[in-house]
């Protein structure tokens, strides 16, 4: 009598799923922010010595990632993105110019079929691009420090080096 082997796959874990870490129903809607633009946006800076991000920007940001939902730019309205960040329409439009102008953002003009505006469309890739190269720029930090560590250790092996000259 021949027996049919039958692949079961294991069940999934629910250790990191949304409704395990909030409530099944916060869980319902969320945000994808990366991690890594949370722990930096501080770092994002036009240039050295000048300030980086405000909480504004890093907010207005996470709004901005709240509305896209597919890889094309997300339009959220000015006024919907002042009404949920609790500040003016203005400050929304001072923060956005800044981000612009850092190169973070872009923002593309959107017209109604009858030719009247609508809300502009905000690309986010010289976000995600400043992202990718800080990435970058640590992970080559991460190694050099290392290498550095390791020929120091190996010139104490070997008794050469900047203290024995």
């Amino acid at each position: 009598m021949a027996h049919d082997l039958v692949s079961v796959a294991p069940a999934p874990s629910t250790k990191h799923a949304l409704a395990e870490r909030l409530t099944p129903r916060l869980a319902e809607k969320f945000c994808a922010v990366p991690s890594y633009f949370l722990a930096n946006y501080s770092r994002i800076k036009p240039h050295e010595g000048a300030a980086g991000l405000t909480s504004t920007e890093a907010l207005l940001i996470i709004h901005l990632l709240d509305f896209k939902w597919t890889k094309d730019a997300p339009f959220p309205s000015v006024g919907n993105l002042a009404a949920r960040l609790g500040i003016s329409d203005r400050a929304v439009r001072d923060a956005m110019k800044r981000l612009e102008g850092l190169g973070l953002i872009k923002r593309e003009a959107r017209t109604h079929a009858s030719g009247g505006r609508s809300s502009n469309k905000f690309h986010l890739d010289g976000l995600f691009k400043r992202l990718e190269k800080m990435l970058d720029d640590d992970e080559l930090a991460a190694a050099a420090k290392l290498a550095a560590a390791k020929v120091e250790s190996l010139e104490a092996v070997l008794g050469v080096g900047a203290a024995h000259g």
